[in-house]
């Protein structure tokens, strides 16, 4: 049995620390993008640098989520 994977979605997520609490803890937030599935990863990079420079709080990550469907073929 032959499967093959294919393309269904690629998005790419900043996390932000936007400082701490009262009681200290540090509070996240993470803002989703959807990006076309050719997009290279250098791009994906220099735009969401782009994006974050226009928000405030410390970048804390860049991730880049794909997702496939596998089909029997």
């Amino acid at each position: 049995m032959a499967v093959a994977a294919e393309a269904q979605s690629k998005v790419f997520r900043l996390r932000i620390n936007l400082g701490s609490d009262y009681s200290g803890n540090p509070i996240f937030k993470s803002n989703s993008f959807k990006t076309k599935f050719s997009a290279a990863d250098n791009d994906i990079y220099d735009i969401a640098l782009a994006l974050h420079s226009l928000r405030t709080g410390v970048l804390v990550g860049i991730y880049k989520e794909e997702t496939y469907e596998l089909i029997e073929e």
